[in-house]
């Protein structure tokens, strides 16, 4: 029986018509009792029923790359390779197959994607655009690089923001309080489906056993902060993932958030 279980919550923006945040997640165990698990996250844009075309497609599409890469995989060196080198490939056909579907119906249809493999106490994550994967370590004792970064008790962001306003306090223009509010902070760098080139943010690490993954699209973190996050996951820290995922949400629904939001958190 596997040791880990998985959280969910995909909501509509309070007053919007078309939910433009999608996801999926499966896993258990598998090849001689390893604990596997993918998760992939999308937030569509381009207005209403493009964006949640656009997040939908590649989710289902993800879904398929991995039924096959399991179904095709003898063993979990070949499962954990099929993501390694596959997956780069994959995320260039998606944003291709984007930029095909809206050029024939003459509409933009874009999405950021964040794909990650968890296998044991290995991830490996492939992303594009601005929704976020961070680990919560209960204590922030760890060996792996980017413990280095971790300021805030154990809740690490392990992907890039692919936003202008992200560039620009990695190029010391602004300063991270200035980022707040910022009037370009929905401004993309990168997503599926606009420009013909991409290069998706590519990282790998380990986590512990009582670690907790999770998966969030920007409606998340725009309406609770990173240092709310770390509290309610560790004031619930005991509690089952779906028990946590509920509790984040009902924090939401106090905000005066109007974005979709979508939450996968694996402990």
């Amino acid at each position: 029986m596997s040791k880990r279980d998985i959280g969910v919550i995909n909501a509509k923006g309070r007053g919007k018509e078309t939910n433009e945040d999608y996801h999926f997640g499966a896993g258990g165990q598998m090849f001689g009792g390893h604990d596997v698990y993918f998760l992939s996250i999308a937030d569509g844009m381009g207005g209403h029923d493009n964006a949640k075309s656009a997040s939908h497609h590649v989710i289902e599409k993800q879904e398929g790359w991995w039924n096959d890469a399991v179904g095709q995989s003898l063993d979990i060196q070949e499962l954990i390779a099929a993501f390694e080198n596959g997956q780069g490939n994959e995320f260039r056909q998606l944003n291709q197959e984007l930029i095909d579907m809206g050029s024939n119906d003459n509409v933009k249809m874009g999405t950021t994607l964040s794909s990650l493999v968890l296998v044991n106490n290995m991830y490996l994550i492939h992303h594009v655009g601005d929704a976020r994967i961070y680990r919560y370590s209960l204590n922030g004792h760890d060996t792996e690089e980017t413990s280095e970064l971790d300021g805030r008790r154990g809740f690490i962001q392990l992907t890039e923001d692919h936003t202008l306003v992200s560039r620009k306090i990695r190029d010391g223009e602004i300063s991270a309080d200035e980022s707040t509010n910022h009037p370009q902070s929905g401004v993309l760098t990168q997503c599926l489906g606009v420009k013909g080139e991409i290069q998706p943010f590519v990282t790998f690490g380990t986590i512990r056993d009582e670690d907790m993954i999770l998966l969030c699209t920007d409606g998340v973190y725009k309406s609770l902060t990173d240092e709310k996050l770390n509290k309610i996951i560790e004031d619930s820290f005991q509690k089952d993932a779906q028990d946590i995922v509920d509790i984040i949400y009902d924090e939401i629904k106090r905000s005066d958030f109007n974005d979709d939001i979508c939450i996968l958190l694996i402990k």
